[in-house]
């Protein structure tokens, strides 16, 4: 496989976090593409939204003024920025950065709600999507499902209700310790995943393909984890109109430099999906399988509405 990071250019902050450079596009792996913003960790509005964070560090120590290229593919048009953190800083990020109170107050401030209400607004959520997958699959049992970047393992809890088979993969030592029971089966790899024997019926991708450094090749992998004729489901955030450089908040939200390492419109995300082996599932036949009239009619509207960065796959 032709690899995604220039290890022979690293790129280093004045201070610990060291970044490397992508040399050719994590989604289609083309080696053109265009600048769309150029800056540094140093420059406003980024160092007053990582500040904004409330991450267990001072990361604007941490990476002083390293350098921002953001580019868009000249062939697929995903936004990625070519300069990521490495490997080691990664898991500083994720292991130790991210801790429990900068959880909360994130969670907090974005949304307004307490840690228990926002963990039940997603329990309530993932119910749906896991039926959702459970009839594009074929309505199996038992039902094996992934949960790749599973977090707190609010997923696990509700497949368990569901009768369920469910594992779910996250590096994040601080979000996985949040779980609330099934924590033996959250994995801290992909690699782990192959002692599991049997393919996986179904796969999701919740607000994860922005955060990893080669989001094609994470695919390509997990499509080789689930059955023909499997379901996948992947979201992440709308990059739609995005218009560089950023100006305000809302602008770095779909490219915070620091963990959205991508960027995806829909027809981006559906075009990655499918060179890793996915085909879009056929939006209308989903949902007219609803259960009761108020499930058929929520369901046919969301059907009508245009496609957007949540979106259902088969495994070709």
């Amino acid at each position: 496989m032709q690899s995604l990071v220039d290890v022979r250019e690293p790129v280093s902050s004045p201070r610990r976090i060291r970044f490397e450079r992508r040399k050719v596009c994590p989604g289609c792996r083309s080696a053109h593409a265009n600048v769309a913003w150029r800056g540094r960790f140093s420059d406003e509005p980024v160092r007053s939204w990582l500040a904004w964070h409330h991450y267990a560090a001072d990361v604007g120590f941490e990476v002083g003024d390293a350098p921002i290229d953001l580019a868009r593919c000249a062939r697929c048009s995903l936004l990625f920025h070519r300069f990521v953190p490495d490997g080691p800083s990664l898991s500083r990020l994720y292991g130790t950065w991210i801790d429990d109170v900068q959880i909360e107050r994130f969670e907090r401030e974005q949304g307004g709600l307490g840690p228990s209400q926002t963990r039940f607004e997603r329990a309530r959520s993932m119910h749906r999507r896991l039926l959702r997958l459970h009839r594009l699959a074929g309505s199996p049992f038992p039902f094996r499902v992934l949960d790749f970047g599973c977090g707190d393992g609010v997923t696990l809890d509700v497949a368990d209700g569901l009768g369920f088979e469910a594992w779910g993969v996250d590096p994040s030592v601080t979000r996985t310790g949040r779980a609330r029971g099934g924590v033996r089966r959250i994995l801290p790899s992909a690699e782990a995943l192959q002692e599991l024997g049997q393919p996986f019926d179904a796969v999701m991708l919740i607000e994860v393909l922005e955060h990893l450094v080669d989001p094609l090749g994470t695919l390509e992998a997990l499509a080789r984890l689930v059955r023909p004729g499997g379901a996948l489901l992947v979201e992440v955030p709308d990059a739609r109109g995005w218009r560089g450089p950023p100006r305000t908040f809302e602008a770095l939200r779909v490219v915070q430099p620091l963990e959205h390492l991508n960027a995806f419109t829909p027809e981006v995300l559906a075009r990655t999906c499918r060179a890793a082996g996915f085909v879009p599932a056929p939006r209308f036949a989903w949902s007219m399988r609803g259960e009761g009239p108020r499930g058929l009619a929520s369901e046919l509207v969301s059907s009508l509405r245009p496609v957007g960065t949540r979106q259902y796959f088969s495994r070709s």
